[in-house]
């Protein structure tokens, strides 16, 4: 199982109507102080506040309906469960989300706010697995897992689309964040199809927690260097890097890393 260009495009099109389109800005302040110009796809404002809602709505609008009329489940301490429980609440089908304890408060009131049903946990990994379970079992919902599935990680993609769309002529570098990596797969993928020259650049430490996943299968077949973005790229005059800034709270230190180097 991988993810190829053509399914985010139609990812593209099937979520286009329900997620923002978000823009791409820049900064004369940062582009001075980097040595180079750079670009920023404002994720951040985003539905939800974040790319998540691309993939958790590319996923539930590929259900079956069948599928739907049992709802949807997912562990998260954040924004792909805010995510998921949003996409449901346009479909009018129910979302049942595993959280831990001590997820944040702002994120506990988005999912409620969305209508998601919340079964709360120990923050261990195997407390939210056995509790998702659990639930899966009593409700017969899909489990729409945040990273590592193929809906998720063409909606995700549908980023990288968007910027191609925005940007002329393209970057020399795609910058990319990662936790789980669904991001990072999807725009590998979109980036290999429309800016073959374009490096994406990411972290070495994702390669040592994937393993053999479908989001590491697919940074290798399109070529994707994981590694620190400062170390490789050295900000040269001229160069130009986009930025995708994943989520609200994690921009102005984007902003302050970038202005470091």
């Amino acid at each position: 199982m991988t993810v190829d260009f053509e399914a985010i495009r139609e990812a593209a099109g099937r979520i286009s109507t329900y997620v923002h389109r978000t823009p791409v800005l820049r900064s004369e302040l940062i582009d001075a102080r980097a040595g180079c110009d750079i670009w920023f796809k404002c994720e951040n404002l985003q539905k939800v506040g974040a790319f998540k809602a691309r993939g958790a709505h590319n996923a539930v609008l590929n259900l079956a309906e069948d599928e739907r009329a049992r709802g949807v489940a997912t562990h998260s301490s954040g924004n792909h469960a805010a995510a998921l429980a949003l996409a449901a609440s346009r479909l009018d089908i129910p979302a049942y989300i595993v959280m831990p304890h001590n997820a944040p408060a702002s994120k506990v009131a988005a999912v409620r706010d969305y209508g998601g049903e919340i079964s709360f946990c120990d923050s261990t990994l195997a407390a939210r697995e056995t509790t998702l379970e659990e639930v899966c079992t009593r409700t017969g919902a899909r489990f729409v897992p945040p990273y590592d599935h193929p809906d998720i990680i063409a909606g995700q993609g549908t980023t990288a689309l968007e910027m191609y769309e925005q940007m002329d002529p393209p970057p020399h570098y795609l910058i990319t964040p990662v936790g789980g990596g669904g991001l990072l797969a999807g725009c590998a993928v979109a980036s290999r199809a429309l800016w073959p020259a374009t490096a994406v650049v990411t972290r070495w430490g994702f390669l040592l927690r994937t393993s053999d996943s479908l989001r590491l299968r697919c940074c290798l077949v399109t070529g994707c260097m994981p590694q620190w973005w400062r170390a490789s790229t050295g900000a040269s005059p001229g160069w130009s890097m986009l930025v995708c800034v994943p989520r609200l709270e994690v921009s102005a230190r984007w902003s302050r890393s970038i202005c470091s180097t």
